[in-house]
């Protein structure tokens, strides 16, 4: 678990956007085709005194909300002020995998360390080529501001190991959304709390050991979730991707804005919470 470095962080999601209906197939394996389910687009930071962490970008692309029926709520640099944060100033990224709505804002963190999995870049490069923007959920602009984070020596690839990469703060790889795909363990003041990013859509993917649909391994994905769970005192310091209940399960400070690392409220007894 992330608090055996002695270091907590606070935790903040962003809700940058909301959709009354997605595929739940696409988020819960075995799922009927045709059912919808209410959507939330989220992004994560980490904040240690003055320093930052960002994990995922979000996106604000035009083009990118039609497609995916999203209502914004406000755009990342807009819920970053809330918490004074310039996202000129912000040391590190960590990217959970390589689709455009985790990507879509990268080039605003000029000056950060972009820590993804290396396995992930290549699946990254080999969705580019003429014409392919968007293939397999990737963004040819996203990936450009990759290769200018490269050029400037700010992208470092990680391997198939867990790294620490600042105290309190652990990458996670192997989550089986994609290629490449990683989650973010981190120590805070009320225990380890994980970001599992599109590794688990929902919380029923964490609560009912539930594969997401959308994913290149569901083994891959069920082992992530079951070693998600054993880092955490109650499944609900599991944070999901894109669930809307996370706006109503933690405190909003500022609009789009919900703490993550408080005491919970009372688990409802009607749903499991306890660790398998």
């Amino acid at each position: 678990m992330a608090e055996r470095d002695g270091v907590t962080w606070e935790v903040y999601a962003l809700q940058y956007g909301r959709s009354k209906s997605y595929p739940l197939a696409d988020m819960v394996a075995g799922e009927e085709p045709g059912v919808m389910h209410p959507m939330g687009w989220f992004c994560w930071v980490l904040r240690r005194g003055r320093h930052a962490v960002i994990v995922d970008t979000g996106f604000h692309a035009d083009h990118l909300l039609r497609r995916w029926c999203v209502t914004p709520v406000a755009q990342v640099q807009e819920l970053l002020a809330e918490l004074d944060i310039d996202p000129r100033e912000v040391g590190d990224v960590v990217l959970t995998h390589g689709h455009a709505d985790h990507t879509g804002n990268l080039a605003l963190f000029s000056r950060a360390r972009i820590w993804m999995r290396e396995a992930e870049f290549m699946y990254v490069l080999s969705a580019m080529g003429p014409l392919r923007d968007l293939r397999w959920g990737v963004s040819l602009a996203d990936y450009e501001s990759m290769l200018i984070a490269a050029n400037e020596d700010r992208l470092i690839l990680l391997g198939n190991n867990q790294e620490p990469v600042l105290p309190g703060v652990l990458l996670c790889p192997g989550g089986g959304h994609t290629p490449g795909s990683q989650w973010v363990e981190v120590s805070t003041a009320v225990g380890t709390l994980v970001l599992a990013s599109d590794n688990a859509y929902l919380m029923r993917n964490v609560a009912e050991l539930q594969p997401v649909g959308s994913c290149v391994s569901r083994a891959q994905n069920e082992a992530a979730l079951l070693r998600m769970r054993r880092s955490v005192s109650d499944l609900r310091r599991v944070i999901p991707g894109h669930d809307p209940q996370v706006a109503e399960l933690f405190p909003e400070i500022a609009r789009g804005v919900y703490r993550l690392d408080v005491p919970l409220p009372a688990a409802d007894t009607s749903r499991s919470t306890s660790i398998n």
